[in-house]
């Protein structure tokens, strides 16, 4: 990781990850029917179970994802949202591999993944499978609709 990024755990309590939150809800609204939309608000990824992360890029938050564990051992990558003027600059694979990471040593045995099928999530959907994770049916208590594509990465298969 370049000198002046750093990833940590953070808190919804802070304005500015709020604020960034605030942004991937408004986004995820603009490409979703709102039966269809799936996205955690602040008071969600408060939830004990859920980790939350930053990635700081020069001091300013520019990306967050965070981590859901599930009852059967398995963990979701939830909110995961680069801001708009730090994209194409490859932090979304930081983070995710970061988010990686942290589950394998969290022991848990696969991530999955919700996310959008639609063309605004088309560069999402392609870094996911860059990182091996494989598309995969609907999982917990998603709905197996038309605006969602569903992945997974085996931990237990991963050295």
């Amino acid at each position: 990781m370049a000198d002046t990024m750093q990833i940590s755990q953070i808190s919804v309590s802070d304005p500015g990850v709020k604020s960034l939150i605030r942004r991937h809800i408004s986004f995820t609204a603009t490409t979703a029917q709102p039966e269809h939309l799936y996205v955690l608000y602040p008071e969600d990824l408060a939830d004990p179970q859920i980790l939350l992360y930053g990635l700081y890029d020069g001091g300013a938050l520019a990306a967050i994802g965070a981590l859901r564990a599930l009852a059967d051992g398995s963990c979701e990558i939830k909110s995961m949202h680069v801001a708009r003027e730090f994209r194409r600059r490859g932090l979304g694979r930081v983070l995710l591999q970061h988010l990686i990471e942290q589950a394998r040593g969290r022991i848990h045995s696969r991530i999955l993944i919700e996310t959008g099928s639609g063309e605004a999530y088309e560069i999402a959907r392609a870094l996911y499978t860059s990182e091996g994770f494989m598309p995969c049916g609907a999982f917990g208590d998603y709905p197996d609709v038309e605006e969602s594509a569903f992945f997974a990465l085996n931990l237990t298969d991963v050295d």
